[in-house]
């Protein structure tokens, strides 16, 4: 097709392109009192912790609680962060609890802008992007973008996952509405830079591939 690839970009930085308004606010189980003075407990360890299998095991341990399991996600995406610690975060288990927090909690927009975050920060590494796809990160990922229409720093980094994900798994991302999820994400935000940025280094990833050009 004489197209290059964008090739796999770098992971992203808490709150480098996620919108500062929303870092700024807490999820609602923060922002009410809290009954439940465990949960509140954890959330704090959480955020104290650079031990992945220690918030692992606290998001494990408090699966209702939004607020746990938003910074237990943000603490990871951090952990992710161009440490070069990839593979060995996700053989601690780092996609299954990310992935987890993002089912349980699918309408919360903190937990889905942290845990695309972390997606995005881990399939920089080749070796594990496949496993984000057959751990249902990538279905997260796309659900995440269905649910959370208004939400430009969900699209940004959804599609910012998809970008990686696509270079090495377009057939899963194209069988699993990938580029309607994308296209879709774009059209809701015609005029945010970054959703528009991001949505299009997904496409170009997908479009070098001959067998989904039409597709694209």
């Amino acid at each position: 097709t004489g197209a290059r690839s964008e090739g796999r970009r770098s992971g992203v930085a808490m709150g480098e392109r996620t919108p500062a308004s929303f870092l700024a606010r807490k999820p609602a189980s923060e922002r009410e009192p809290l009954t439940d003075r465990a949960a509140e407990a954890a959330r704090i360890k959480v955020m104290e912790s650079d031990d992945a299998v220690e918030i692992i095991s606290l998001m494990s341990a408090h699966e209702k609680s939004e607020g746990v399991q938003f910074r237990g996600c943000m603490s990871l995406w951090h952990l992710a962060d161009g440490h070069n610690i990839e593979a060995s975060l996700a053989e601690k288990g780092v996609i299954e609890a990310v992935v987890k927090a993002m089912e349980r909690h699918l309408r919360s927009e903190g937990v889905q802008i942290a845990g695309c975050g972390t997606l995005v920060n881990l399939s920089v590494d080749d070796t594990i992007e496949a496993a984000v796809v057959t751990k249902g990160g990538l279905d997260a990922v796309i659900r995440a973008i269905q649910t959370h229409k208004k939400s430009a720093g969900v699209q940004e980094l959804a599609c910012e996952a998809i970008v990686n994900l696509a270079t090495n798994q377009a057939s899963a991302v194209v069988k699993r509405g990938g580029v309607e999820a994308v296209i879709g994400s774009m059209n809701l935000f015609p005029e945010t830079e970054g959703v528009q940025e991001s949505g299009c280094g997904a496409l170009w990833n997908l479009a070098v591939s001959e067998d989904h050009e039409k597709l694209v």
